[in-house]
């Protein structure tokens, strides 16, 4: 009796093993169906898969752009880490830094060592991707110095944009977005063959506009902070056999916005020492604002109560300005040669 009784406890156990087993079995199944598709990227200046590529760098897809909502470089900060895109004086020029290392200061007359290159052609000003950029394939955030492929300015790293091509399937695309301070955003495109399988082509617009979020105090003078941009881009896509192809890309770019402004914080004071050689701090009321004023500013300043107000105020006629043009032409060949693969990139930049 005992014999048979460890028997069926013995077979009650098989069966209980058996089933996590079969269970797991099924998991790993599912995951290898669902495994997302392998991401290509050029970094190393020919199309790789990214575990293949031997440098530190980061590939956001156009899918995880759309969710995270960026539009531009400076909101990239969130998908990728280790970068910061940053500036206080100018929309037109701001400063990128991997690894907090580049650029210090934002000097037009600067070259970032951070490059930007958008489709292969490099921008010598980090502001020329402030703007908007359209439908975006992949973005590349490279690490570390690359001037070995990328040449110029790369000591710190790179931002490599890749735009969506054309495609010979018809397609189309629109989005339309509303926020506070009466921000819209419309952003659109068409793309299919114009000449069987041999040419396809694409055109695409963006246009952006909000109030700004300070308060403008000079009568006459516009609010602060503003947004006022639009994007228009042409491709063509030409593959007159299997082993050419060529990409010519038009665009044209512009900005015309009242930035950047920012407000006095609380509390706003003189603070001086006991003696010249160092000592005690002392905090007493500020006596340069009541001077400032009296000979005709008007600095905004929120109550004690309350640590800023938005409100500022500028000379008459005297607004900030960050007014850019962007517009050039560029022309990309790629030729399979058989034993090598040629890539010619051409390009005419106005910023």
């Amino acid at each position: 009796m005992t014999s048979r009784i460890t028997a069926l406890l013995l077979a009650s156990a098989g069966m209980l093993t058996a089933v996590p087993a079969l269970a797991q079995d099924a998991a790993v199944d599912t995951a290898e169906e669902e495994i997302a598709p392998e991401i290509i990227v050029t970094a190393t200046r020919r199309a790789e898969a990214l575990s293949d590529v031997p440098i530190a760098v980061s590939a956001i897809g156009g899918q995880a752009l759309q969710n995270s909502g960026v539009t531009d470089l400076r909101a990239l900060n969130q998908l990728a880490p280790s970068l910061i895109v940053s500036g206080a004086t100018s929309e037109t020029n701001f400063t990128a830094r991997v690894r907090g290392i580049g650029t210090v200061g934002e000097n037009p007359g600067l070259e970032s060592s951070v490059a930007l290159f958008i489709d292969g052609v490099y921008r010598s000003r980090t502001g020329a991707g402030l703007t908007e950029l359209g439908e975006i394939e992949r973005i590349e955030v490279l690490r570390g110095p690359q001037g070995t492929l990328f040449g110029r300015n790369a000591s710190a790293g790179l931002l490599n944009v890749v735009t969506k091509k054309p495609s010979f399937d018809f397609g189309a695309y629109g989005a339309a977005t509303y926020g506070n301070y009466d921000y819209m955003r419309f952003e659109g495109g068409v793309t299919g063959p114009i000449a069987g399988d041999k040419v396809a082509a694409k055109l695409e617009g963006v246009y952006m506009k909000r109030d700004g979020y300070i308060k403008q105090m000079t009568p006459g003078e516009p609010d602060v902070n503003d947004r006022d941009r639009w994007l228009l881009r042409g491709q063509l896509l030409i593959e007159p056999t299997s082993d050419i192809s060529l990409r010519l890309i038009g665009d044209y770019g512009q900005r015309s916005e009242n930035c950047c402004g920012a407000v006095f914080l609380n509390p706003v004071r003189n603070l001086t020492r006991s003696s010249p050689a160092g000592g005690t701090p002392i905090i007493s009321a500020n006596t340069l604002v009541p001077l400032l004023n009296a000979l005709g500013a008007n600095y905004q300043f929120a109550s004690a109560d309350e640590p800023f107000v938005r409100a500022t105020a500028t000379t008459p006629g005297r607004p900030y300005v960050a007014d850019s043009k962007d517009w050039g032409v560029s022309g990309e060949l790629n030729w399979d040669l058989g034993g090598a693969k040629l890539t010619s990139i051409t390009a005419y930049r106005d910023y």
